[in-house]
């Protein structure tokens, strides 16, 4: 494969902005050539479009690029305007409704206001000796980056999928089952120890209005090993926001009153969990 100069300016680019600004590439189905940057947190340019042709953005294109644009943004959920950096010199700058490229060159950058958001880009297309060895050496040092960028989000998508309420109900409920064991020891009587513990009785419930009671089961039997239901109770406050957004989850029980096991379970960042692919 050569590597024109022209190739070794976009790969310099493409390591600016993503070792620097954390920007992930985007491949466009059938038009694996283009080359598009995408980053949900960037206040000003969420979405870029990298060029290296001197006619990469004719006003055949502007369609392509607009619906490519669109979708990238529908993908994390953001808004922003088109924006196109072409590192050929002898591109035309263009700022029109529709969208806007700028030349961005070893010698100057067609519209000095992107240096608001990018400082120093005007000096990060420069020339080197052996331009094989630097676009080999910049296409590592981005793979590298890109590793820890999605390392990074799956870790994020996995503390967002957690349900909170759910773990905390867990542990609340570990904590009394712990508790009931050891009052059960303490009273050497099963029944007993549930009942010191808070377990349902329906005569405290009713003559000492010990209404919490409502919430606790009445017999030591169903406390053992619980880790098979409290594994479905997370499955499940994982799973349902992800089809049916954020709601409160109660389970009836299968006795003739009802327990309020679930909470209200956390979302997903649905941003991280989409496939990095366009069109």
């Amino acid at each position: 494969m050569d590597i024109t100069i022209y190739d070794l300016y976009t790969m310099q680019l493409l390591h600016y902005l993503i070792t620097q600004y954390d920007y992930t590439i985007v491949k466009v189905q059938q038009h694996n050539e283009d080359i598009w940057l995408m980053n949900a947190r960037s206040q000003d340019y969420p979405v870029l479009r990298i060029c290296n042709k001197e006619n990469a953005c004719t006003l055949s294109d502007t369609d392509y690029i607009r619906n490519v644009h669109r979708l990238i943004l529908n993908l994390i959920h953001r808004e922003g305007p088109v924006m196109i950096l072409n590192v050929h010199p002898d591109s035309a700058p263009i700022e029109n409704p529709l969208l806007t490229q700028i030349r961005i060159t070893k010698d100057q950058v067609s519209n000095p206001s992107i240096l608001k958001t990018f400082p120093g880009i005007d000096h990060i297309i420069h020339d080197v000796e052996n331009v094989q060895d630097e676009y080999a050496k910049l296409s590592k040092e981005i793979e590298e980056a890109q590793l820890i960028q999605q390392k990074e989000s799956l870790a994020k998508a996995k503390k967002a999928a957690r349900p909170k309420a759910t773990v905390i109900l867990m542990v609340i409920s570990v904590i009394w089952m712990g508790i009931t064991y050891i009052m059960s020891i303490l009273c050497k009587d099963a029944l007993m120890g549930v009942l010191v513990s808070g377990g349902y009785y329906k005569l405290n419930v009713v003559a000492a209005h010990e209404f919490y009671r409502l919430f606790m089961k009445e017999d030591i039997e169903t406390l053992l090993f619980p880790v098979n239901a409290f594994s479905c109770m997370h499955c499940i406050t994982a799973f349902c926001p992800c089809q049916h957004s954020r709601r409160i989850f109660v389970r009836f029980d299968h006795q003739s009153r009802t327990v309020p096991l679930f909470g209200r379970s956390g979302g997903t960042n649905h941003t991280e969990r989409c496939p990095r692919t366009a069109g």
